[in-house]
């Protein structure tokens, strides 16, 4: 049975009308549009659903018809399948220094969401010169992504598709592999361009995002609908945290990153507490301090997840993170299942 175009869904009188759209984005595919109704008038609560959760369009109560047929009317009688990021979810990953492990936390959650929680993947390094997702997983770079960097406007589906190294059934790859000499000419906006080219394909958009780049990494983390960021239990790593939670604020993003404590228990390290002071949160996830078995599967190509039964843990951890918890509440994904095949069946009748 083929899927629809449009969903339109009314989350009036429900208790958690957030946690039921994102959850609804987590199964639709990903060029599904939208359409939601409710009570809520909050300009924030319309934000998020547009921005963080890919809603195309909602309207909130009494409706009127001459309303609905100018907001809902156009999208529905659209000639071309227009996409949306409904569930097109970009997550952005940087480290909070050089070595925080990002890169590493990047290509194991990628292999996590396309193999066993079965989702489209792409994960998108666009370091040019010192990415390494390529190497963790074996596979060769191009320079093609310097194109896509530098002349954006020249760049359509096809093109794009052939900048895409297939990894597996449901992963894909896009990185690059620059000599250190030859300048990248960053186009803005190209960024966001490669994005909506990237749409109707893919569920996750894992983006190992490189701070130093500024004008690339600034697009990534202003576009990204999770942002995480890795750091490690060292002085200088939390001093760059404290400044990369002080940077996305100022960006006016909505909603909250996931801080993930790498090494936590690093040898001479700082503790959970003092990083928690320092940031003034407490960290999301926490991932082991295993440096014979990362290191082995650094030279080896392997993933340190398939050798480290605690990191492996902290990865589910993250994609819980990014699945509303769906994987990790087991309980609470049936409560709201039940929500939602209640409200779905409303409009059947």
């Amino acid at each position: 049975m083929a899927s629809p175009r449009f969903i339109l869904v009314d989350v009036s009188g429900q208790d958690s009308p957030l946690e039921l759209l994102t959850m609804l984005s987590n199964v639709v595919e990903p060029d599904v549009r939208v359409l939601a109704i409710g009570e809520n008038r909050d300009l924030n609560f319309y934000r998020e659903l547009k921005q963080s959760i890919g809603v195309t369009e909602y309207l909130y109560k009494p409706l009127t018809v001459d309303l609905v047929n100018r907001v809902f009317l156009p999208i529905l009688m659209a000639n071309e399948r227009a996409s949306s990021v409904l569930n097109n979810a970009l997550v952005t990953i940087s480290g909070a220094g050089g070595g925080a492990g990002a890169s590493t936390i990047a290509v194991n959650l990628a292999k996590f969401l396309s193999n066993h929680a079965r989702r489209n993947t792409l994960l998108y390094d666009p370091d040019c010169y010192f990415g390494t997702c390529n190497v963790s997983l074996n596979v060769a770079s191009s320079s093609a992504l310097k194109t896509v960097f530098e002349a954006p406007e020249r760049i359509d589906r096809s093109v794009l598709q052939s900048t895409m190294q297939r990894i597996d059934e449901r992963l894909s790859m896009i990185s690059c592999d620059l000599d250190y000499q030859i300048k990248v000419d960053y186009a803005p906006g190209a960024v966001e361009h490669t994005l909506q080219l990237s749409e109707n394909r893919f569920n996750f958009i894992v983006a190992d995002v490189p701070m130093h780049a500024r004008g690339v990494a600034n697009e990534f983390i202003k576009l990204a609908r999770h942002r995480i960021i890795v750091v490690r239990p060292t002085m200088h790593s939390v001093r760059n945290a404290v400044k990369l939670l002080k940077f996305i604020r100022a960006s006016g993003v909505a909603s909250r990153p996931i801080i993930v404590l790498n090494e936590v228990d690093l040898p001479g390290g700082l503790t959970k507490a003092q990083i928690a002071e320092a940031l003034q949160r407490e960290p999301d996830v926490t991932l082991p301090y295993v440096p014979s078995q990362a290191n082995k599967c650094c030279n080896l190509g392997d993933l340190l997840a398939d050798h480290s039964e605690a990191y492996k843990s902290g990865i589910i951890e993250i994609a819980a993170q990014l699945d509303t918890k769906v994987l990790a509440e087991r309980s609470k994904m049936t409560r709201l299942s039940h929500k939602l095949s209640a409200l779905l069946s409303r409009f059947a009748r």
